[in-house]
């Protein structure tokens, strides 16, 4: 077989390897117990594969739905380390994890997926990590991008992914940032990438 024959028929297989070996950092399994981690990517594999079926989606809320959905289940089946004082990850940590691993989906070039990712690409949302949160809230004399914003959504304090216990405040968090680029032709998901503007 032409091995480009053999790409372009393979893709969902290609996107899901590619997913799956490089959404996560070394730390990013930091939180979990021994062992996790080849799970966590089975279960991301089977549960997300190559995307097509979260691309699908009709619209944001069917989105918001599914993404969900597969966090719980996450949270269900994998167990965080002992020196974590929950036996299982809170919903902003799965969460961390789920959206990573869509994140590496939506790197691969349009010709290696399957499906047309512009909608997984519009319903994205960030991996909120304690970098993230802290540009959004800013610091002591110094607010963040989205202090204010995070304030009139009912959020008092810095948010730290450790204390994101349930969705409320996830989704909260996520809408500051989806309210910021609905008039800005970028998706909420760019601002992962803001790091690349970091001060020296």
């Amino acid at each position: 077989m032409n091995p480009y024959d053999e790409l372009r028929s393979k893709r969902a297989e290609i996107s899901r390897e590619w997913a799956s070996r490089t959404f996560a950092a070394g730390s990013t399994f930091r939180i979990f117990a021994k062992r996790e981690s080849p799970r966590i990517k089975k279960f991301l594999i089977r549960e997300i594969g190559d995307g097509s079926k979260l691309a699908r989606c009709g619209d944001a809320s069917a989105y918001e739905n599914a993404l969900r959905s597969i966090i719980h289940k996450l949270r269900r089946r994998t167990k965080t380390n002992r020196k974590m004082k929950h036996r299982r990850p809170n919903f902003g940590q799965a969460a961390k994890v789920v959206n990573l691993y869509v994140k590496a989906l939506l790197q691969l070039p349009d010709y290696l997926l399957p499906y047309n990712k512009r909608k997984l690409e519009e319903y994205a949302h960030v991996a909120l990590d304690s970098q993230i949160l802290g540009r959004m809230w800013g610091r002591k004399g110094k607010p963040g991008h989205f202090q204010k914003e995070l304030i009139s959504a009912g959020i008092k304090k810095r948010p730290v992914l450790s204390n994101l216990k349930d969705e409320h405040e996830y989704s909260k968090i996520q809408k500051v940032l989806a309210d910021s680029c609905s008039t800005r032709a970028i998706p909420r998901i760019a601002y992962d990438y803001y790091w690349a503007l970091r001060e020296k």
